[in-house]
């Protein structure tokens, strides 16, 4: 179980180590993963604005993504960031798909997502503060539908997690006390807000 929830964690590192088993180990193969990554969240960019702008914007929606510096200049970098762009996207997706129509599979396709999203990177709990938001914004804790999909998007996502959770509390939660150890404690308030700028 444990080497499982280790596993989970780095699968950035696997997909990579996969990929270097196919072809010969390069730069080019690392910037070809990045921009897989980033393509396929892209796609799903693409699906996200048809949705909810029309098809004519779906391509300038995607297009727009060029101007912000993350998925222009640095999109070749392939490390746990562009990894976590395609799941960003695809929960985002599934997500008004969910809501939208109340189908279940929709629901559960949200919880993998959202699993394979704070797995590649724990920074993922700023989106699902996001998806919080837009779900109380759109009241859908009123209709039964939406609180049983949600439900079913938690049971899916909690599934998948538990292998790492476990691997979380039996070692005492060393990505936290890393974090805590490297940055907090050797800093004072405003060297570390400036450090989270």
């Amino acid at each position: 179980l444990c080497e499982l929830a280790l596993a989970m964690l780095l699968w950035a590192a696997w997909i990579l180590i996969g990929a270097e088993h196919l072809f010969a180990p390069s730069l080019p193969l690392t910037y070809a993963l990045s921009i897989a990554g980033m393509l396929i969240g892209a796609a799903f960019l693409g699906r996200l604005a048809a949705e909810l702008l029309g098809r004519g914007a779906a391509l300038p929606a995607v297009l727009a993504t060029g101007c912000i510096a993350f998925f222009s200049y640095r999109a070749h970098i392939y490390n746990h960031n562009t990894v976590l762009v395609p799941f960003v996207y695809a929960s985002a997706w599934f997500f008004l798909k969910a809501a939208r129509t109340g189908r279940l599979g929709f629901w559960a396709m949200f919880g993998v997502a959202c699993a394979a999203g704070m797995l590649t990177k724990y920074q993922f709990v700023v989106v699902l503060g996001t998806f919080l938001l837009i779900a109380f914004s759109l009241r859908l804790y009123r209709q039964p539908p939406a609180l049983l999909g949600a439900c079913v998007a938690a049971v899916v996502a909690l599934l998948l997690l538990m292998p790492h959770i476990f691997w979380l509390v039996g070692n005492d939660f060393p990505p936290f006390r890393y974090a805590s150890h490297m940055m907090l404690t050797r800093l004072g308030p405003l060297q570390r807000l400036d450090h989270s700028t």
